[in-house]
């Protein structure tokens, strides 16, 4: 099996703040040509994710949990947006477009 490392694309790392609230982050052009998407949780509460192209809402009962603390590694396809939401209290998320694993 071949592993590639996640290697850090031509888009910028954006942050998403999530509270009760969803909200969302345009990636920059750049980074949205980028197929890969390394998440980190900095908050102290479980962000709930969902990537589209577009205005979307995020739902804490059907979208990705990402645990406080945690660094993810995702494949977001042609998405150029993520929306997050928490089940209460505050998440910054850090969104790094990019390669790999």
């Amino acid at each position: 099996m071949n592993v590639q490392p996640f290697s850090i694309g031509t888009g910028n790392t954006v942050q998403l703040a999530c509270t009760g609230t969803s909200a969302s982050v345009t990636l920059s052009s750049a980074g949205a040509a980028n197929n890969g998407l390394r998440v980190y949780n900095s908050g102290t509460v479980t962000a709930f994710i969902r990537a589209t192209s577009g205005a979307s809402t995020a739902s804490v009962s059907t979208d990705m949990p990402i645990p406080p603390g945690i660094v993810e590694i995702l494949s977001k396809g042609q998405a150029d947006t993520i929306t997050g939401i928490t089940n209460g209290g505050s998440a910054t998320l850090y969104l790094t477009p990019g390669e790999g694993t």
